[in-house]
Formats: C-alpha cells, structure tokens, sequence
C-alpha cells in the first residue's frame, strides 16, 4: 500500500522534482538539474512524468536513477514497451550513461537487439538454467543458445 501511495505521489510531481527527490544534498540537487539538461529534459522539468508517453516517461527513470551517482546500474527489461525509435533511443541513453559516468550496468532483457548492441558479455540463461557465457559474436554462434531460443532443425520436418 505504501508502494503505491508513493508512487502515485512521484507521478504528481514534476520531472525536476522527481529527479531531485533522491538527491540529498544541495549538490547533488544541482547535480540533478545539470543532468536534466545533459539529457535533454531542460524545457520539460515542470511537468509531470505521467504526461510524457511511455518511452520518455522510462528516461526519466534513468535520469533519476544516475541522480544518486551509481556505480552498478541494474536494468530489469528497459526496453519492455518501447517501439523501435524508442528502444534505439535508449540503446544510445545506456551507451551514454557508461561510457561519460563510468557505471557498470546489467541489464536482463529479452530483446536480442538491445543484449547484442550494448553488451560486452552476455550470460544466457534458458529454465533457470545457464547454458551460456560470452561476447555477443561467442554467443549468436552457441549451438545451445541457438537450440534453446531458435530451436533445432527437425531432420523429419524437411521430407513431411
């Protein structure tokens, strides 16, 4: 209950005061503003997150979330929703976030365009089970992973 008081509560604010709400100090709330204006949001700060459509709405979650300065950034599915100007958007805001701020990022997500063009390493899981580690080139190749997510050729499917 209390989940959901407080995020109807982050949904009435603005962008500005969303982004500086996890700010505790006064300098990282000038932190927050540098960074509302590094990511573009400048001329939207007094409007609220629940206005934008759904794309910009889960950028605004990335400014809030790099407004406490991570060093690890975990990323449950960022792309889930998003169409495909939206996903190359955020595929180039990820981008951003580790190659300026230095911040290691993992990232669980099943769109195969965004784990192959972000990732240096990836570890694939299929049932709970992992089958596979490695770069994304050791990884398209895998004959497990390509089983697992592409299926084998049935030798019987060809004659029927």
């Amino acid at each position: 209950m209390e989940i959901m008081e407080k995020e109807q509560k982050s949904e009435l604010m603005t962008i500005l005061a969303n982004v500086k709400k996890n700010a505790k100090t006064k300098e990282l709330r000038k932190d927050a503003e540098d960074l509302l204006k590094e990511f573009d949001y400048q001329a939207r700060t007094n409007i609220s997150p629940k206005s934008l459509p759904y794309g910009l709405r889960r950028r605004v979650e990335l400014v809030r979330a790099m407004s406490l300065e991570p060093k690890l950034l975990m990323l449950d599915e960022p792309a889930a929703g998003l169409n495909h100007t939206e996903i190359a958007e955020l595929m180039q805001l990820i981008r951003h976030i580790n190659d300026e701020y230095k911040t290691s990022i993992i990232i669980i997500e099943h769109r195969l365009e965004v784990i192959m063009g972000l990732c240096d390493r990836v570890y694939v899981v299929s049932f709970g089970k992992e089958i596979a580690i490695g770069t994304p080139e050791e990884i398209k190749k895998d004959p497990k992973v390509i089983e697992a997510y592409l299926g084998r050729e049935d030798s019987n499917a060809a004659t029927e």
